[in-house]
């Protein structure tokens, strides 16, 4: 993963012209991910699928939300094999998206709880 402290992250965000698929893009000094989501039919959850710089190629749908929280099932393949987890976003104070990732599991291992990332909207 990347080691604690601060960095700028620039998060660009596009839909399709229709709005059924949003294309994000994070970018910053340590990490560059491109990634989209969408709805899906079949299932009737809200998908996403991500590659980072890092290697990780991740998939996930939404399972939760409730006031601007956002809660991902999300797996794939890292660098250090394969990953289960879910994922808390939460976009409730203004400003400031709070990530959380809880009941990671890496190559079959419970993996020890991490701290919340925080990140503050700058201009």
């Amino acid at each position: 993963g990347i080691k604690a402290g601060t960095q700028k992250v620039k998060h660009t965000v596009q839909l399709n012209k229709d709005k059924t698929i949003m294309f994000w893009h994070w970018d910053s000094d340590k990490i560059d991910c491109f990634g989209a989501q969408s709805y899906d039919a079949a299932t009737g959850y809200i998908r996403t699928s991500y590659h980072a710089s890092t290697g990780n190629q991740i998939n996930g749908k939404l399972i939760s939300y409730w006031r601007k929280k956002f809660v991902w099932e999300r797996s794939g393949n890292t660098v250090n094999g394969a990953l289960y987890e879910k994922c808390l976003l939460d976009a409730s104070e203004p400003g400031v998206l709070k990530h959380k990732v809880y009941d990671r599991v890496l190559n079959g291992v419970a993996q020890p709880e991490e701290p919340t990332i925080v990140l503050k909207k700058v201009d």
